[in-house]
């Protein structure tokens, strides 16, 4: 029959059939197994990526922010996260350690309750608004997987749990690695599975750099998707440990 083939032991049945052409949509099938629905972070997605592109000489969000007499920014135009720490948009490198003193900065100057002391009710109630901005805008851009995702977004472009892949031999190693979970590991196992899956996650987030960086979108979105594999991955190792 045309797409048969031979399935070898201990290959999972539906992705035979996907390596054979049996199925239409593997993607699909597989995604439920593959792919758990969780948004919890992991150690690796709060940890420093090297570099950072550099913004404009003028942090014109803080100079704002030091006012302290909040106004509505720009008539309510909502700055994007790059524009709110003053970080290059075209780069997806970021120097997190910086980001972290920007952090703090901001949320000095945009306190509720500062804010409310000094200028009442309207001004607490734009302090929280942007100071939500703040913390919104810290938590994607300081790890790798929202930050891929945002810039993708911010160039019309989205990663969903519906974003097809067609590289097979991923997603087999993939439940491969799963599978090893589902064995009673010991502490020292689960150590050296963490370290492995976080090799390729410097592998994929250097890739990924790259094709941000110049622009080839459709390919920055399959290896985005791929991160998140590995994100719920660590999840589960964490989860375990």
């Amino acid at each position: 029959e045309r797409g048969a083939r031979h399935c070898g032991v201990g290959e999972r049945m539906f992705l035979c059939q996907a390596r054979s052409g049996a199925l239409r949509q593997p993607y699909r099938l597989l995604r439920s197994v593959l792919l758990p629905s969780s948004t919890s972070t992991s150690s690796f997605f709060s940890s420093s990526s090297s570099g950072g592109g550099g913004g404009p000489s003028t942090w014109e969000f803080m100079d704002w922010a030091k006012r302290g007499d909040l106004k509505e920014w720009k008539s309510g135009e909502e700055p994007s996260y790059f524009h709110v720490f003053n970080v290059d948009a075209k780069e997806y490198e970021v120097d997190v350690k910086d980001l972290e003193k920007k952090y703090k900065s901001l949320q000095k100057f945009l306190h509720p309750d500062k804010l409310g002391v000094s200028g009442g009710d309207e001004q607490r109630k734009l302090g929280e608004k942007y100071s939500a901005l703040v913390n919104e805008a810290y938590t994607v851009l300081r790890r790798p997987l929202p930050r891929a995702r945002y810039m993708l977004a911010q160039r019309g472009m989205s990663v969903d749990e519906e974003t097809s892949m067609d590289d097979l031999d991923f997603l087999q190693k993939v439940m491969e690695i799963r599978e090893r979970l589902e064995e009673d590991l010991d502490e020292e196992a689960l150590k050296e599975l963490e370290e492995e899956i976080n090799r390729e996650i410097e592998k994929i987030v250097s890739e990924l750099g790259r094709l941000l960086n110049s622009g080839s979108l459709q390919d920055a979105k399959e290896l985005t998707a791929k991160l998140k594999y590995y994100d719920n991955i660590l999840n589960e190792i964490i989860r375990q440990k």
